[in-house]
């Protein structure tokens, strides 16, 4: 009989805990590209805070430019030569990428002559990419807890694709892509759990209860050794 309250009690504590749902969305951080490889710095979650649920990476509307030339010179004949010029930026994401933001152009020499024949073309292109979401929450947990900072790395390459007409002397030939720069935001949402400590009512209120419940049943048992 004198285990039935304490377990009554067990029960009503468990149930003044409740689970709340939280979320934080770290400083954006400016991340520009040149010709260089690097890493992008993003703030961890603080574990203090809660149980992590939730990780959404967001990249902010993306700039990239650069500028490329084609040079030729062929000794006799005609030039017709085309290539695909640009740059891209691969972002290494633990899950649901990579990202890659690039831009490129086919750029076209043509020329010709009875002696000779050279040409020169060049441009400077730019695009622009909507912002765009990932959802990380699949990926290892452990890069993004702590206090200090979590690395996206990012690195650049050229894009430089014949397209048509291979160059009769290959060694006559400049391709020139240059000026790289891609701009960018980056930011992450933390999505976590806490679970709510019951208010000092709450666990007076409960601490009442168990003990009207011990007296009662220590009434019952003195009863029950005198009816014996």
């Amino acid at each position: 009989m004198s285990k039935q309250p304490i377990i009554i009690t067990g029960i009503t504590l468990l149930s003044s805990l409740t689970a709340l749902a939280g979320q934080i969305t770290t400083p954006v951080v400016n991340v520009n590209v040149t010709n260089t490889s690097g890493n992008a710095l993003l703030q961890q979650f603080d574990p203090s805070l809660g149980t992590l649920t939730g990780v959404t990476l967001h990249f902010g509307s993306a700039s990239i430019s650069d500028s490329n030339s084609i040079i030729d010179n062929e000794q006799g004949g005609t030039i017709d030569i085309t290539y695909l010029l640009g740059h891209q930026v691969t972002f290494t994401l633990p899950a649901g990428g990579p990202y890659v933001p690039a831009d490129a152009q086919n750029l076209n020499c043509s020329g010709g002559g009875a002696e000779f024949s050279n040409c020169s073309n060049s441009n400077n292109i730019s695009f622009i990419f909507p912002a765009i979401d990932f959802d990380l929450t699949s990926a290892p947990q452990a890069p993004f807890l702590g206090l200090g900072t979590v690395a996206f790395p990012y690195a650049p390459s050229l894009i430089e694709n014949l397209v048509t007409s291979t160059p009769t002397n290959p060694a006559n030939l400049n391709l020139s892509v240059t000026n790289l720069l891609l701009t960018t935001t980056m930011s992450i949402t933390y999505d976590y759990s806490t679970v709510a400590t019951p208010e000092p009512a709450t666990l007076g209120m409960a601490g009442a209860g168990f003990g009207v419940m011990l007296l009662v049943a220590r009434k019952r048992a003195r009863a029950n050794r005198g009816n014996d």
